[in-house]
């Protein structure tokens, strides 16, 4: 089964050091999609979103097809702003 990477982040040496996207048969596994530091927790939730929307047509896939998502926020009493930009 062929493995196709995306989203590559190049280090010293012109090293690859993270591949934002990484599909393997029909699976697309995503890392360290993460917001700029600036803005409360809706707009961050937001900008992930927009980042990880931007990955998805790279891989041949959309939002209808996510089966999991990984969601660390740094402070629980954030969970309802995330969820309502999440939700929208």
């Amino acid at each position: 089964m062929s493995i196709t990477r995306h989203g590559i982040t190049d280090g010293p040496h012109g090293r690859a050091i993270v591949r934002r996207a990484v599909v393997r048969g029909d699976t697309v596994y995503l890392c360290g999609v993460t917001p700029d530091p600036a803005g409360d927790i809706g707009s961050r939730t937001k900008h992930v979103l927009n980042r990880i929307d931007h990955l998805q047509p790279q891989t041949s896939t959309d939002k209808s097809k996510r089966l999991m998502v990984a969601v660390w926020l740094s402070d629980r009493r954030r969970f309802e702003a995330h969820n309502a930009a999440w939700n929208a």
